[in-house]
C-alpha cells in the first residue's frame, strides 16, 4: 500500500468514525466526576458504551454525592440529564429515562448525539425545589 493510499485510509477512519472525548481529557473508559457550579454535589458518571458513536444511543451509569471524597450518596434528590449543542442552540432529539435504583445512584437511558460537533453534558440535580448543575463538554 503506498503513502499517499495510507493516509487516505487513516484521514477516512478519522472521518466516519467518530469518537467522543471529555472536555476534562480523560479516557473514554474512565469514570468522570464533576461538581456543580455552586459545589454542593459531586457527580460521578461512566457512559457505556465506552466510546459513543454517532446517531446510537448510549447509556450513562450516574452517582451523586455530597462530599468531594465521594463517600456521602446524596439523598432525596431527583436527576435530569440532557445533551445540548450550544454551537447550533439545540439538544438531543431523545428524552432520555432516568431511573433511581438506590440513593445518590440512577441509570441514564436513551441518550444519543444525532450531529458530530461539541456537545455540552448537564445534570441537573433537584432538592426540596432547589436545582443545581454539573456539566462538562463533550467533542463527537
Amino acid at each position: 500500500m503506498s503513502a499517499l493510499s495510507k493516509t487516505f485510509v487513516l484521514f477516512l477512519a478519522v472521518l466516519f468514525v467518530p469518537l467522543v472525548s471529555a472536555g476534562d481529557k480523560s479516557a473514554a473508559t474512565d469514570t468522570k466526576v464533576l461538581s456543580t457550579g455552586d459545589g454542593t454535589y459531586w457527580v460521578r458518571y461512566q457512559i457505556e458504551p465506552a466510546t459513543i458513536v454517532l446517531n446510537q444511543t448510549f447509556s450513562l451509569q450516574v452517582a451523586i454525592f455530597q462530599d468531594e471524597a465521594l463517600t456521602k450518596p446524596a439523598r432525596d434528590i431527583t436527576l435530569a440529564v440532557d445533551g445540548r449543542m450550544p454551537q447550533h442552540r439545540h439538544g438531543m432529539n431523545t428524552e432520555p429515562v432516568v431511573t433511581q435504583s438506590e440513593p445518590g445512584r440512577f441509570e441514564v437511558k436513551g441518550m444519543l448525539f444525532h450531529m458530530v460537533g461539541r456537545w455540552q453534558l448537564m445534570f441537573d440535580i433537584t432538592r426540596d425545589g432547589e436545582t443545581v448543575r454539573a456539566q462538562t463538554a463533550l467533542d463527537l
